[in-house]
């Protein structure tokens, strides 16, 4: 089973989150696949 991965992220339109590259290759995520999501926002980081 892949490693887990901590990275931030941005909330984009219609609250869609994207997953950076080089983390979707670390874990070989594709396209459809599902994952989970633990959720925090970040301290004086939103605009």
């Amino acid at each position: 089973m892949p490693t887990t991965k901590r990275c931030p992220a941005k909330v984009l339109d219609q609250g869609r989150v994207t997953i950076d590259a080089s983390i979707r290759r670390d874990l070989e995520l594709e396209q459809g696949d599902f994952v989970v999501l633990q959720i925090e926002p970040l301290e004086g980081d939103s605009e």
